[in-house]
């Protein structure tokens, strides 16, 4: 086996080495590049040997393989013109959070983006996306036109697994989602929020009880005022019917004397 250099250049920096290699049954050419960084402070001759190490692993191959059919020219493909198909949306990619936490103080919202993708695997401009998600779960909604997601589960015990759905055409893309319930710190605010709650509703209760209690014992103060102000009335007419009484008993002993 024989090998030879056959093109040695340098372009922007890095060296480009081929190879042409001859034996009694084949014969081929192989090329390897070697960068700027590699190259640095190496003479021309360490280059090219460099260069012959990275394609020796593709010798060795072409080398064992068995002995090919001989090249062929298709001469009708020669200098025809290749047309490019125009781009065309191939698949969406949907960006977005894998994982949304509910909060026990309301609303949570996510957005998610729709990222069209064309046959040769680069973003394009595409059409309006229609967003949706599956399956339904209560207090849990996605905006058609935005992908704007909003959960408003405080009381959602476990976590619930939605896909998100974008739409152009017939085209779909989609991501899975996983709606998690509150975390501790949540739980436990929300707890203290309803004791507070339940500590206010209890305080305004017993603010009416009390308010209640005065104006019952205001009226039953009332009433035994009242009560001793008739006694006293009474009592009085029983004074003066006694004054009476004695008065008519004087004037009757007056009356035996006589």
């Amino acid at each position: 086996m024989e090998i030879k250099i056959s093109r040695f250049v340098r372009e922007y920096g890095d060296y480009y080495v081929r190879f042409f290699v001859t034996s009694k049954d084949k014969t081929f050419e192989t090329e390897a590049m070697v960068s700027g960084s590699e190259a640095a402070g190496k003479s021309h001759d360490e280059i090219s040997a460099l260069a012959l190490i990275k394609v020796k692993p593709n010798i060795d191959y072409n080398m064992s393989q068995p002995d090919e059919l001989p090249s062929e020219d298709i001469g009708d493909m020669i200098g025809k013109e290749v047309k490019v198909a125009p781009a065309a949306l191939q698949s969406i990619r949907v960006l977005g959070p894998a994982s949304v936490f509910t909060t026990a103080a309301g609303p949570v919202s996510s957005n998610f983006n729709a990222v069209p993708i064309d046959q040769y695997g680069s973003i394009i401009e595409s059409s309006a996306v229609v967003w949706s998600y599956s399956p339904s779960e209560p207090g849990i909604e996605i905006d058609a036109s935005t992908g704007r997601l909003t959960a408003n589960r405080p009381d959602l015990a476990a976590s619930v697994v939605v896909t998100i759905s974008a739409a152009i055409g017939g085209v779909v893309g989609t991501l899975q989602v996983a709606v998690n319930p509150p975390t501790g710190e949540d739980v436990l605010g929300r707890k203290v929020a309803e004791l507070e709650t339940e500590s206010v509703q209890t305080m305004l209760a017993v603010a009416e009880a009390y308010e209640t209690a005065v104006v019952n014992n205001t009226q039953r103060e009332k009433e035994g005022v009242d009560t001793m102000l008739r006694l006293t009335e009474v009592y009085d007419l029983f004074l003066q019917q006694q004054v009476e009484i004695e008065a008519l008993k004087a004037e009757v002993s007056t009356l035996r004397g006589c």
